[in-house]
């Protein structure tokens, strides 16, 4: 009898291991299911995602905006090349060389006009002859600067006239008034203003033209 008790005492201990083999397995199964899983994204994480990738695109296809560089003289406080947005007009840029100086007149300007790059633009004073065409210049043609560069005395404004050898203020305001009324048909013809020698138009001829 001792002997079939101590046998069914060891059946029933190894049907216990493997009952508890089996429990202990399926347990470390279960946690392993329940710890890989993964919530969905709520709703604000993924907004949140969207808009970072949409910033981030938007930085990589924006470009700098291009700049146009404008003259701007005449009746200014700052004369000089300024820079500006596109999109900019007349009235920008005259603000951006300081304003009107006392005698000013933009009353011939379209204050209105967009900039366009390599513009000059003339702001005339009170009373100054100046042709239309002489107010806002464009490296296209119209402007004061002829040939390679040269200064055409038939359209050039008053500071570009200045800049010729022995060429002040009061002989340049003589060319203008002598082009207004008969235009000159060659480079020599400048002689013809009073105070212009041969002299003279030697010193400018290689800087000067009338088309």
């Amino acid at each position: 009898m001792g002997g079939k008790k101590e046998k069914i005492l060891l059946v029933v201990a190894g049907l216990g291991l493997v009952l508890y083999g089996l429990w202990t397995g399926l347990g470390k199964k279960d946690k392993g299911i329940i710890e890989g899983r993964t919530d969905p994204p709520s709703q604000e994480s993924v907004e949140e995602e969207e808009l970072s990738h949409q910033e981030a695109s938007q930085e990589e296809s924006s470009e700098p905006a291009p700049l146009l560089y404008v003259h701007v003289d005449g009746a200014v406080k700052n004369p000089g090349v300024y820079e500006f947005p596109e999109g900019a007009r007349v009235k920008d840029a005259i603000e951006g060389a300081g304003g009107l100086t006392s005698g000013g007149d933009t009353g011939s300007l379209n204050l209105a006009q967009r900039l366009s790059d390599e513009m000059k633009i003339h702001v005339p004073k009170e009373g100054e002859a100046v042709a239309p065409s002489d107010l806002t210049t464009h490296p296209s043609g119209g402007g004061g600067e002829g040939k390679a560069g040269k200064v055409n005395i038939n359209r050039a404004s008053l500071e570009e006239l200045t800049s010729l050898p022995s060429v002040g203020e009061s002989r340049a305001r003589e060319i203008i008034s002598y082009r207004e009324r008969s235009p000159f048909v060659k480079p020599e013809d400048i002689m013809n203003v009073s105070g212009i020698g041969q002299k003279t138009f030697d010193k400018m001829k290689d800087l000067i033209s009338v088309k």
